[in-house]
């Protein structure tokens, strides 16, 4: 059971890594603000606008956002590379990208318990992934 829940737990930080790296670095990445235009369901779209002069003119881009931003509203972005998709930057941006491996450790959390024995371990980390899904909605 414990191969199982290193299992989840490397899944989780290998599905977050992408997105994580992204948010913060600064090597490599078109950082600028989306000016959103409309949203509907899951997904904002919007001219994305590059900080520096050099990123080029503003393109159309989409957000994934849980949570509907308003017309107008200008969210700082980072742009996926080779993509009109992008992603939030600063807190709630880090918070989103570590989502992934939050509900892995929500779900580890019964097979450490109930596979491992060790119910205090599983505790810390079923409410740390519930913890940082909280923070990350939150911040949304």
């Amino acid at each position: 059971m414990g191969v199982v829940a290193a299992v989840l737990l490397m899944a989780g930080v290998w599905a977050s890594l992408d997105a994580m790296r992204l948010v913060t670095a600064d090597r490599g990445s078109v950082r600028g603000t989306l000016t959103v235009e409309e949203c509907d369901g899951w997904t904002c779209r919007g001219a994305f606008a590059p900080e520096d002069a050099a990123g080029g003119a503003p393109v159309e881009a989409a957000l994934e956002a849980p949570v509907p931003h308003a017309a107008g509203e200008k969210v700082p972005v980072v742009l996926w590379p080779g993509a009109d998709e992008v992603l939030r930057t600063g807190t709630a941006g880090v918070l989103r990208a570590w989502s992934p491996f939050a509900g892995a450790l929500v779900l580890a959390a019964p097979v450490i318990a109930a596979g491992l024995g060790k119910r205090r371990t599983a505790w810390a980390a079923g409410l740390s992934g519930a913890a940082l899904l909280g923070a990350a909605f939150v911040t949304l």
